[in-house]
């Protein structure tokens, strides 16, 4: 009787899996692409990820750039002191 009623809750569980898991997938399928990325407020969003990266990018390379040249004048310095 207890086992029955397990295998029962199993199959019903597992149908209920199988229903969501097709709705899901049937989502998916009716989806309205052309909704993404319309107007001019996509183009805006793409240029300020653009330009934040850039920016970013651009500001670690001068910092590199300033520590690379900090650490060889300090070796420079080092050296002519030395000799």
């Amino acid at each position: 009787m207890l086992l029955d009623g397990l295998s029962g809750s199993k199959s019903l569980i597992w149908s209920e899996v199988n229903r969501l898991s097709s709705e899901q997938s049937d989502m998916w399928l009716h989806f309205d692409y052309s909704k993404i990325g319309s107007g001019i407020e996509s183009g805006i969003v793409f240029w300020l990820v653009v330009g934040i990266c850039v920016g970013c990018t651009g500001l670690l390379g001068v910092y590199f750039y300033l520590k690379k040249w900090t650490i060889l004048t300090e070796r420079f310095t080092i050296l002519y002191r030395v000799s």
